[in-house]
């Protein structure tokens, strides 16, 4: 694990390792999902909660990309070389 972010209202921890992310419950510590699309090690991850989904979360990597996911269960909104 390189990074890790929790939601802003405490329900989600994203952790960020091996070319995928790892999500899980924070009240029952149940793994709910793994979000892949990287080609490298993930190096630093953010929730940035909007109006409208208070999971969007944003991944960069030692790959030069950055993914966005709007919704966790979701694939990458985003993908761009830094």
């Amino acid at each position: 694990i390189n990074s890790l972010a929790i939601s802003k209202d405490g329900k989600i921890l994203a952790a960020g390792g091996d070319e995928s992310i790892l999500l899980f419950d924070m009240k029952t510590y149940e793994n709910i999902g793994t979000l892949s699309g990287y080609s490298d090690f993930i190096s630093c991850l953010d929730f940035m909660p909007t109006h409208s989904d208070p999971y969007f979360l944003a991944g960069g990597s030692f790959d030069m990309s950055m993914l966005v996911w709007s919704n966790p269960s979701s694939k990458p909104k985003k993908s761009s070389i830094l």
